[in-house]
């Protein structure tokens, strides 16, 4: 069975084909496992909106036993699934040549998981997420909730604690990216960081450190893309024409017209994208002779876009069909976070595209 997915992997989706990497083999023995099928999965942790993990092989047990070898571009993030009482292995890295799992199906905790540095780096990175810190700054959080408005004082005194910590926190990742730039690992940091909202630039330099097979795979040229704001795979290309229907029910062709066309992906529950809304308004005002609108809201509630529409009250067409990151046109654009603008000339040519949630400077000087 194990080939014979391998091979469909490789032929039927091109995308895959770096997997003639590197050598892995996967061995091992769960208690209880008896004669369940395994099925790996590349863990897809950097792509969250509408992404699912990856089917790479699978492989039955026997007496608890089984083995899973193959190709693929490696490290990476990894997880097995059983077929039975829906169980699955602890996460782990995946890396060339041999890994070992042993334990009890009954108890994730004890499962053992033996490979080479890139796992022994991870676990270093788990340790350092289940830190005293971290534990006591989830804590302060819903302490702040809950004094928000009944006590602003009590509020403050542990926003204040909550910062410090934080600070604390993200000194001590950085530390470790610094000292693991052969990592898998580092790139879980850094994404990690990077959704937090610390600065990009020290991010970048981090990164810049890094070993260049982690930065030049294809994990490792994502982080590179959302730290420079940038997706460069649509730069220059042109863009089909899509055809939705606004949140009027009226039909809505997105593709520009004798103006530019922006493509927002947004949605009510993204704090950037409603920090961001207002610029983009006064934008719109300014210079809708030469600029087009497109809202796409990933909101998976039609009725909580049309709330942010009414109480903006946003001008231009607003598209939300409920799929969230599946919605069709978010797909083909692979929007794996949001905010996300596209700005496409009047000739359907992408001139620019962006995860900044302050892009309108810049898209303002496409207009010029």
């Amino acid at each position: 069975m194990m080939k014979i997915i391998s091979f469909f992997a490789c032929v039927l989706l091109p995308s895959v084909l770096y997997c003639q990497s590197n050598q892995f083999k996967i061995t091992g023995n769960i208690v209880g496992l008896e004669s369940a099928i395994l099925y790996l999965y590349k863990v897809n942790v950097f792509y969250g909106i509408g992404n699912m993990n990856e089917l790479v092989d699978s492989a039955r047990a026997i007496k608890g036993s089984f083995k899973i070898e193959g190709k693929r571009h490696l490290p990476g993030l990894y997880v097995l699934e059983y077929s039975i009482k829906n169980r699955r292995s602890p996460l782990f890295i995946l890396e060339n040549g041999s890994t070992h799992i042993n334990g009890n199906l009954n108890d994730i905790r004890k499962i053992a998981i033996k490979s080479g540095r890139q796992q022994n780096a991870y676990l270093a990175y788990r340790k350092l997420v289940n830190s005293n810190d971290n534990i006591e700054i989830s804590k302060l959080v819903d302490s702040i909730i809950k004094y928000d408005r009944s006590d602003l004082k009590k509020s403050q005194y542990y926003e204040n604690k909550h910062t410090i910590l934080e600070d604390r926190s993200t000194s001590a990742y950085l530390v470790f990216v610094k000292a693991h730039p052969y990592a898998y690992a580092s790139l879980l940091v850094l994404n990690s960081l990077l959704r937090g909202g610390v600065n990009k630039v020290i991010l970048l330099e981090h990164y810049n450190n890094l070993n260049a097979a982690i930065k030049e795979s294809v994990d490792g040229k994502f982080i590179y893309e959302k730290l420079n704001g940038v997706d460069t795979k649509f730069l220059k290309s042109h863009i089909p024409i899509f055809k939705s229907k606004n949140l009027n029910g009226d039909s809505v062709e997105i593709s520009p017209d004798h103006r530019f066309l922006l493509i927002e992906f947004s949605a009510s529950w993204c704090k950037p994208c409603m920090e961001h809304l207002p610029e983009l308004i006064k934008l719109y005002n300014i210079k809708s002779e030469k600029l087009k609108i497109i809202s796409i809201s990933l909101d998976r509630k039609v009725n909580d876009w049309k709330t942010v529409v009414a109480k903006n009250q946003i001008k231009w067409d607003n598209i939300c069909d409920g799929q969230g990151g599946a919605n069709k046109v978010a797909k083909y654009f692979r929007v794996n976070s949001i905010p996300r603008q596209i700005l496409i000339s009047p000739k359907g040519v992408v001139v620019f595209d962006s995860y900044e949630s302050n892009s309108e400077v810049k898209i303002e000087n496409f207009l010029q």
